[in-house]
């Protein structure tokens, strides 16, 4: 068992490491968890949810989104439909490109094995007060934002 940290230096270190470690850790092995449920590889599994929350889109697009090569997003995109969770469609406005159209009735499974953990998460905040979940919310925020950050900067070298 680990002892609290007290000073406000090591509550700082123990913060960077737990987000940095075990919380990064632990969704990892969470979404690993429902792609192997669902019959996808993790990878597939987000770039599902990519297209399930920011709409249909080119495959080049995808590719940007993961930080993959086009060929590699095309192998991602031809499991996904061979798995009948996209399909295919020709881009109305340019015929020549094709659209990436995630079917969202796939998404429930996925959403059936997630929604405990909102029921979890639902319950661990409800003894917050607002002031306390605004703050919450804004370091959480503050997190996504650092790790696409750093993210961005080991891509670009």
């Amino acid at each position: 068992m680990s002892r609290r940290p007290k000073t406000p230096d090591e509550v700082r270190t123990a913060i960077a490491q737990t987000v940095g470690r075990d919380l990064s850790f632990a969704t990892i092995m969470l979404h690993t968890a429902v792609a192997e449920q669902v019959g996808l590889r993790t990878t597939d599994h987000k770039a599902f949810d990519v297209l399930s929350r920011h709409g249909p889109m080119p495959t080049g697009r995808l590719a940007e989104w993961l930080g993959f090569t086009s060929a590699a997003a095309t192998g991602v995109v031809d499991r996904l439909e061979k798995a009948g969770y996209v399909r295919r469609e020709a881009d109305p406005d340019d015929r020549r490109k094709v659209i990436v159209v995630p079917l969202r009735e796939r998404a429930a499974a996925i959403y059936e094995l997630l929604a405990p953990l909102a029921a979890d998460v639902d319950e661990l905040v409800s003894g917050f007060s607002d002031e306390e979940l605004g703050a919450i919310h804004a370091f959480l925020d503050g997190v996504v934002r650092a790790l696409e950050s750093r993210t961005s900067a080991i891509r670009s070298g």
